[in-house]
């Protein structure tokens, strides 16, 4: 209970490397889908879709696991360049939230995305060797 406490924690502090590995070790003591579900979470907010995906799947084998859950493995799904299985789960998380209109949206997209790898590209984008260093640059301030 003191370890999904201090995970709950760090989850709520955006601190969600710290997290992870308690949720871990919780999920595989115990099959806590609270823990299940923030480990899910975390690994999405990090924006590391391939253990989101792994995650979210096991969440959304449970019966008890909120709707919400179908949207995000959707998510990371799509994100992992599964677009028909992310169809399907956004079908499925439309069915049972069917006044969201995100999920419209998140089906639309799956469908648009196929258009999209068809059309040639209409430009390259290139390093700009002079400019960019392995830095991020998105927001150079005098320092």
């Amino acid at each position: 209970m003191a370890q999904l406490n201090k995970a709950n924690s760090y989850f709520d502090q955006y601190e969600y490397i710290k997290a992870i590995p308690l949720y871990r070790k919780i999920v595989k003591q115990d099959s806590n889908l609270k823990a299940l579900q923030r480990l899910a979470d975390c690994y999405r907010l990090l924006k590391d879709y391939k253990n989101a995906e792994e995650i979210y799947d096991k969440v959304i084998q449970r019966s008890e696991a909120d709707p919400i859950n179908f949207f995000f493995y959707g998510l990371a799904l799509k994100n992992n360049s599964k677009i028909q299985e992310a169809k399907v789960v956004f079908q499925k998380y439309s069915s049972l939230v069917p006044n969201d209109k995100i999920s419209m949206v998140s089906l639309k997209s799956c469908d648009d995305i196929k258009i999209w790898m068809t059309r040639p590209l209409r430009f390259e984008v290139k390093n700009e060797k002079d400019l960019n260093s392995p830095a991020a640059e998105f927001c150079p301030v005098y320092y």
